[in-house]
């Protein structure tokens, strides 16, 4: 199942990177391609906590993204459209490996923040790409909803 989120995965990646950048949440990013590169050449990498990875990519703090579901469709024979996307997200200190000061945010809640999931209302639609437009509008959403945690923004009815 997991190849199946990878583009939702980068997409998700790749908008919050600029967020947070753009937003001076953060001053420096590491693509999602590095991430990527060290999956391929690290056997086991499942077995690595986050704050090892972030430290073999060289990172100080982890913005940990946990998609906990994530579909475009109810069922595959279904001719409805029906996004939805769930995330859980925990801030990590890549320099330390104190089980207790590795967890940076939320402290009281070991598995992660559960962000407001994203859904699209039900919809025909015949277009070949629309799977993945769709996918690219949640990952988008999900990544202003989590990006939005660490920067002061005004809300508006619309994230709502």
């Amino acid at each position: 199942h997991g190849a199946v989120h990878e583009p939702v995965k980068q997409e998700l990646t790749n908008q919050l990177n600029r967020m947070l950048v753009d937003n001076d949440v953060a001053a420096s990013i590491i693509p999602y391609d590095n991430l990527l590169d060290l999956i391929i050449a690290t056997p086991k990498f499942n077995r690595l906590a986050v704050n090892q990875v972030g430290q073999k990519l060289g990172a100080d703090v982890i913005l940990y993204v946990r998609v906990d579901k994530f579909s475009v469709k109810d069922d595959d024979i279904s001719p409805l459209w029906h996004g939805q996307l769930e995330a859980t997200v925990r801030v990590v200190d890549a320099r330390t490996s104190d089980p207790v000061e590795v967890r940076m945010w939320p402290k009281d809640v070991p598995e992660g923040h559960r962000v407001e999931p994203v859904e699209i209302p039900p919809e025909t639609n015949s277009s070949p790409g629309f799977g993945d437009a769709l996918s690219r509008k949640m990952a988008g959403q999900m990544a202003d909803r989590i990006a939005k945690f660490f920067y002061e923004h005004e809300e508006s009815q619309e994230s709502r």
